[in-house]
């Protein structure tokens, strides 16, 4: 990100950020519990909701990488454990780690540069928890979404393979956000996927909306419909020109 975003990502921003940590303690258990890390790194950490999560559960190592707009005394890892960087240029070498995060981040960057991010992420693990907002989410400085596929596309350019073992898992959990549900895959390299006989998902099936998504933004798109409509009619019914109209026949 190549401008200061402490406007745009305020407090109240990453307070909703911190109350995450249970959210990802739920995601996060079955797969530290079948992967088995001692070090997870997480890019666009935030708050670093999902590095405490990983420290409940056991996880002994735990790195962070955002810009320098997280409020320090918001965030929930220590200070040696958050490395600032611009996300829209050359991200740091952080070593390699046994898991690497990256929830509902890559959207708020340029296409460019989440191909980038991609790369280091492939560089920095073997394993990749992943997700990212796609086309007509929304949300704030949004400026990236895209279909599962896309990103599929683009961590198999790198040898790692999209693997749909979290959203079965959280699909119908209406404590989780339903973005996350929507939004989370799993991507590895062959050797951790073999290591754990883990099957790829068909291409064909990557890319989901989710029935309360869509459900929300139809409701929404119907409600502004009706209101555009009566608004319509109720300034129709007021034209002047509406009293010349000839009479019914």
């Amino acid at each position: 990100m190549s401008k200061d975003l402490s406007k745009e990502y305020g407090p109240a921003f990453f307070e909703a950020r911190s109350r995450e940590v249970g959210i990802a303690e739920t995601v996060l258990r079955p797969l530290i519990g079948l992967l088995r890390p001692q070090s997870i790194v997480d890019f666009g950490t935030a708050t670093g909701s999902w590095l405490a999560a990983s420290k409940r559960l056991g996880v002994q190592q735990t790195r962070g990488i955002d810009g320098p707009w997280v409020p320090a005394k918001q965030r929930l890892i220590e200070p040696h454990e958050f490395t600032e960087a611009n996300f829209e240029e050359e991200l740091p070498d952080l070593g390699r780690f046994d898991l690497a995060i990256s929830a509902e981040v890559l959207e708020h960057i340029s296409g460019p540069a989440s191909l980038r991010a991609v790369e280091w992420l492939c560089r920095s693990a073997p394993a990749v928890l992943f997700s990212a907002a796609i086309p007509f989410q929304g949300g704030m400085h949004h400026i990236n979404e895209q279909w599962q596929s896309h990103w599929a596309n683009a961590f198999e350019a790198y040898g790692f393979k999209a693997y749909d073992i979290i959203r079965p898992a959280i699909w119908t959990d209406r404590s989780i956000p339903v973005y996350y549900r929507q939004n989370l895959i799993f991507f590895a390299d062959d050797e951790t996927a073999r290591n754990h006989g883990l099957v790829p998902i068909a291409p064909a099936f990557i890319d989901r909306v989710h029935p309360d998504e869509y459900f929300t933004k139809m409701t929404k798109l119907k409600r502004r419909t009706i209101s555009g409509r009566i608004k319509w009619l109720l300034t129709g019914m007021h034209r002047p020109e509406r009293a010349n109209l000839p009479p019914k026949r």
